[in-house]
């Protein structure tokens, strides 16, 4: 029997607006929170979740043939649409059990179809409104097709931006939303037939259109982006606002033979397999925003002038934006072979060969750029490529910062610094030469996206999440900018946070649905509500699904550290390195597991390893002492490499924070309180957690030197600040506060302190300390009511 959307309930769902009167009384706990919701309690949707979620499951593993996993996915899907949908219909649901129940039928139903449009293809008009275009380039084998695929959709979107209005709106909802048509006629004030019926027309229109070709080549406008659709809302308003950025991008100067051209207009996240086995996740910055300047039709592409050299450019191009980049170095290789001076081949492929750990071959790559490059300027830019084939941060610095004293003007030897620095972890650096490329470009997607790294990690929360904002504004589709928000939004909180980052984590989801990124997103916004068991379950699903996944066994990882499993952990850290031996990211997860207690006969070689890898990067050996120090005891070791973290960032309050805390930890107070006076001392524009842990970690100094006046001053002091961090953290604004409330005497603030920082999902390791000194404040209160 073939599926079918359960259009009409047994008990009607809607009052008499959808057109029945009601047949069966909803219980009285479902009304008040329907009422709740009605009123814009947004808490109140949790609450009816709760209520309904085993019953929502079991039907989800009915129609998933009892597949468990398919049927947890589908439940977490389910949950994001009604999460958007009841609070506007909550006035009107009638029964909440039953509502609910349908929405979850009639979508596990839409999970159905989509896997067989994806077995058999698009077939009709229908079918192409509800597929999921982005997916469709993993399909496409071939760049020719790529162009095709990607000319047709943006036809079949011109046409239906053309519906006349009443169409357009129907139409819209019904194919890209999944609303049906009774709601449709709720939401419009229409009769069901009438809704009918301009759907009937919309496809009739369309269909025309598509047979029409003249009109379909007249809907092909390559010099414009696509003007938003009238029905589009919001994100209508969004593709508007990026019009300048798209046109910035097509009426930029042509750039000379070997110059370095300035890229990142818009960026992508792609899944790339490579060479020791395994699949990693990169960020791909494009020289064009979309809807920019491209390739116009199948045909213009092959028949260009000098449509050689240029076919085989654009085919890597594409190839490269589409993560297939094995293909897209052939590609690039058989270019150069005809055209050994071309500069951005050399250099595109030099990138492809360093981020997939080919460091010989990119070195061989960078110098052929080299040789290709004609201005002084362009020749340094690529001696610090060359750099950073070794991981040589310093030296690579340099070299960008010679090619931006000799052209200045060129976004692209700033945006290079910036990125260099970020490697390095040195973040003020790295914004300073993000600033200075937005100076040049405001609206460039790298830098804005990137730069809001390193003002979060400088405690500038709210012009971090600026940024980001701005860069999706920009380029809707940009999955990097959209990832970094929604974990900002789900770990910040806040009014109206789980909201934006529910809407932000299905978009990221949409766009790059095999990515361990999105899912790490979802996992993060379960973890952020307190649902750990659910979001650890998203990567073990992923992981299970993609085990050559690198990028998705080091966000395993992470959660499962952050959620006190430390054991689990570094099994899946030790699987995500034998995939990816050269992820800074896993060094600094590996000493953070040792200094938790995890195992250190297996996780010491690898810190001593990355050590001479990331030799330039002062994170790995903070960490690293603090992993020495707590795995294997050896005082003088962890605090010669600590130390060696000031050395590399002398000017960064953080490396000195943790270096005084280390020391202290080591029993050497006057050092450690030496230190931790630095790191307060140092200029900083913004409140981070490694600030208020230094004036935590000067009281508790001064305390054991003996000096009580001292150390209430700064126990004062950091009572005053930590709120500060609460922009940033407020689970680590609430905790800190508890450390100085304790160190006071105020056992009432600090109780309260730690309970709203455990309530609000503080995560390990901070958690594990804030229960211990929770429980022995307890304690003490009640010694003292029994005295």
């Amino acid at each position: 029997m073939p599926l079918q959307r359960n259009l009409s309930a047994e008990c009607p769902l809607l009052d008499d607006d959808g057109g029945a009167p009601p047949s069966c009384a909803p219980q009285d706990e479902g009304r008040l929170l329907l009422g709740r919701l009605a009123e814009g309690d947004a808490a109140a949707f949790w609450e009816v979740w709760d209520l309904h979620r085993d019953y929502l499951f079991s039907i989800c593993l009915r129609e998933m043939g009892g597949m468990r996993a398919d049927a947890e996915d589908a439940l977490s899907r389910v949950m994001i649409k009604a999460r958007a949908r009841l609070p506007e219909h909550a006035g009107r649901v009638q029964n909440l059990k039953a509502w609910l129940a349908r929405l979850t039928h009639n979508f596990c139903v839409d999970i159905h179809r989509e896997r067989r449009r994806q077995t058999r293809g698009v077939e009709n008009i229908e079918e192409m409104a509800d597929a999921d275009f982005m997916s469709l380039a993993h399909r496409i084998p071939t760049p020719e097709e790529m162009v095709l695929e990607r000319e047709q959709r943006l036809r079949l979107r011109r046409l239906i931006e053309d519906l006349p209005p009443n169409l357009c709106q129907p139409f819209v909802l019904h194919f890209f939303q999944g609303v049906p048509y009774a709601e449709i006629a709720a939401r419009l004030n229409l009769s069901n037939d009438n809704v009918r019926k301009r759907i009937q027309q919309a496809r009739a229109f369309l269909r025309g259109r598509l047979d029409d070709g003249a009109a379909a080549a007249a809907a092909l406008r390559p010099s414009a982006p696509a003007a938003p659709c009238a029905c589009d809302g919001d994100a209508g308003k969004s593709r508007a606002r990026a019009r300048p950025a798209a046109a910035a991008a097509s009426a930029a100067p042509r750039w000379e033979p070997g110059e370095i051209r300035s890229e990142g207009a818009a960026a992508r996240l792609v899944s790339v397999a490579v060479e020791f086995g395994g699949e990693l996740s990169f960020e791909v910055f494009l020289e064009r925003a979309p809807g920019g300047r491209r390739v116009e039709s199948l045909e213009a592409y092959v028949r260009a002038p000098n449509g050689g050299v240029e076919k085989r450019w654009q085919r890597a191009r594409l190839l490269y934006e589409r993560g297939r980049w094995d293909e897209a170095a052939a590609a690039l290789r058989a270019m150069l072979e005809g055209r050994p001076r071309a500069l951005d081949a050399h250099l595109l492929l030099g990138d492809i060969l360093r981020e997939t750990g080919q460091e010989p071959a990119a070195r061989a790559a960078y110098e052929g750029a080299l040789n290709a490059a004609t201005h002084e300027a362009s020749r340094r830019h690529v001696c610090g490529l060359l750099s950073l084939c070794g991981r040589g941060y310093a030296a690579a610095a340099e070299g960008f910062r010679a090619a931006a004293r000799l052209e200045p003007r060129n976004a692209a030897h700033w945006n290079r610094l910036g990125e260099t620095r970020l490697l390095a972890g040195a973040h003020e650096e790295a914004l300073r030469a993000f600033d200075e490329s937005l100076r040049l470009r405001p609206d460039d997607v790298s830098a804005l996206t990137r730069s809001s790294r390193a003002l979060l990690a400088a405690g500038r929360a709210r012009e971090a999440e600026e940024r980001a904002e701005r860069a999706a504004e920009l380029d809707p589709e940009g999955v990097p900018a959209l990832k970094w928000l929604a974990d900002r939004y789900s770990l910040a909180g806040g009014a109206g946070g789980d909201a934006r980052a529910e809407r932000l984590v299905s978009a990221a989801l949409l766009l790059a649905p095999e990515s361990a990124e999105a899912h790490e997103s979802l996992a993060v916004r379960h973890v952020a509500r307190g649902e750990w068991a659910r979001g650890l379950g998203v990567l073990g699903a992923f992981v299970e699904r993609n085990p050559r996944s690198a990028a998705g066994w080091l966000c395993r990882a992470r959660w499962l550290a952050r959620t006190g499993d430390e054991e689990a952990a570094a099994e899946s850290l030790l699987k995500a390195y034998e995939l990816h031996p050269a992820s800074r990211e896993a060094a600094e997860l590996a000493c953070e597991l040792l200094a938790a207690g995890g195992e250190p006969a297996r996780l010491l070689p690898l810190v001593e390893e990355m050590l001479a890898r990331f030799a330039e990067c002062w994170g790995v050996w903070a960490a690293a002492g603090r992993a020495v120090l707590a795995g294997a005891g050896d005082v003088g070791r962890a605090c010669a490499l600590s130390a060696q973290a000031t050395r590399l960032q002398p000017q960064l309050p953080a490396a000195w924070s943790r270096h005084g805390r280390l020391l202290l930890l080591a029993g050497r107070r006057r050092d450690g309180v030496a230190a931790l006076e630095r790191a307060w001392r140092l200029p900083q524009e913004g409140t981070c957690d490694d600030r208020v842990a230094a004036a935590v970690g000067l009281g508790e100094g001064y305390r054991l030197l003996g000096e009580e006046a001292r150390a209430r001053a700064w126990f004062e002091r950091a009572a005053q600040v930590a709120p500060a961090l609460g922009a940033l953290s407020p689970q680590l604004a609430q905790y800190r506060q508890g450390q100085a409330l304790e160190a006071l005497g105020d056992t009432v603030g600090a109780v309260q302190s730690y309970r709203a920082a455990l309530d609000a999902q503080l995560l390990y390791p901070e958690r594990r300390d804030a229960q211990r000194r929770l429980r022995l404040l307890r304690e003490r209160v009640g010694r003292a009511a029994a005295r």
